[in-house]
């Protein structure tokens, strides 16, 4: 309880954002939907270089988290791996984990493939008091310059609700 009041008091210090009191998101512009368990808040911001998408929910103590990056270039076939392995050390880094390439796994959208990886770790709230935290984390690129990334995040491994980050996990559709 005490990280999602955290990254709750963050995010809302950070972002303006909007909230939507529906739980389906879909996005034409880049081809994706996805369910979230829970009202669900959305942030569009340009960043150099590319846009972003950025979506939360935060339901029993547990936070969702998708994003969707617009590169505004396409990235080389070659590269694609590469851009997720990035994406998952960025986004461990992110939350101040420790990113080990041996925990990932092969995840798959349709026909499309992507990298996930279990994150966990410490951060420290306003006061500086540490909060562990446990989750996983997926990133998906497409050549054509967007990349999509999950994050499921809970305070332990105790309450994390494994049903729930599945069916978060399994709702995500890329149109093909």
């Amino acid at each position: 309880m005490k990280l999602t009041n955290f990254i709750i008091t963050t995010l809302i210090a950070l972002s303006a954002g909007t909230a939507f009191s529906q739980e389906k998101y879909a996005n034409d512009v880049y081809g994706f939907s996805i369910d979230f368990p829970d009202d669900f808040d959305e942030k569009d911001e340009e960043r150099e270089g590319m846009d972003v998408i950025s979506l939360n929910c935060y339901y029993n103590s547990m936070i969702f988290l998708t994003s969707c990056f617009d590169y505004k270039a396409e990235i080389p076939e070659d590269e694609l791996n590469l851009k997720e392995v990035e994406a998952l050390a960025i986004t461990s880094d992110s939350f101040n984990s420790k990113f080990k390439a041996k925990k990932i796994a092969h995840w798959k959208v349709g026909s499309y493939e992507g990298l996930m990886t279990p994150i966990k770790g410490k951060v420290k709230d306003k006061s500086g008091k540490k909060m562990n935290f446990y989750g996983y984390m997926y990133a998906l690129a497409i050549k054509d310059g967007v990349e999509y990334r999950l994050t499921i995040l809970a305070p332990n491994k105790k309450v994390f609700n494994e049903k729930k980050a599945t069916e978060f996990v399994n709702s995500f559709k890329i149109k093909e």
